[in-house]
């Protein structure tokens, strides 16, 4: 059944078809730093619940500073319950309304002899076939693209004050 399934699902992307689509069942929210309340938390929705998988969601504001060549984390946080939420809406939550995903820490280069530096960049993002969602961060002088992937099928940890995973820095 399984393979008869991948077949016709095949077929129908090669031969144009049409499939019964509903998006991605989440909304995905990128968090920023921000002199919020501590009972708030400053997001930026990055990926609107019901996004069909493959369309790219480009924003052009807010322009963000990226930091490059140095450790960065980048917290995701998801939430069923905020559907009116739009890509690029910048908001300020209580964090009962959001479940934090794994972050993802890593470090991004400008270049071989770029060094340490901030970088003003846009975000762009996609939800693919396979489950992950794909953020770009796009240098706003067009030359750079960095892109990060997570996986949204993975377990999701639901956040408490002593978790120790809990991101100590964001994306400013």
């Amino acid at each position: 059944a399984v393979a008869w399934g991948a077949a016709y699902f095949g077929w129908l992307k090669h031969s144009g078809g049409r499939r019964i689509g509903g998006g991605i069942a989440r909304s995905y929210y990128l968090a920023l730093q921000s002199d919020a309340p501590a009972d708030r938390k400053t997001v930026l929705c990055v990926v609107p619940q019901h996004l069909e998988e493959e369309q790219e969601i480009v924003l052009a504001q807010p322009e963000l500073e990226l930091a490059l060549g140095q450790p960065v984390a980048f917290p995701l946080y998801t939430s069923t319950v905020r559907a009116g939420d739009k890509a690029g809406d910048l908001l300020e939550v209580a964090p009962t309304q959001l479940l934090q995903l794994p972050p993802l820490h890593t470090v991004l280069r400008g270049g071989k002899r770029s060094g340490s530096k901030s970088v003003p960049v846009t975000l762009a993002a996609r939800c693919t076939e396979i489950g992950t969602l794909e953020l770009w961060c796009v240098a706003k002088d067009g030359q750079n693209r960095w892109r990060l992937e997570f996986s949204v099928r993975d377990t999701i940890a639901i956040e408490t004050d002593d978790d120790p995973r809990k991101p100590d820095t964001a994306v400013t």
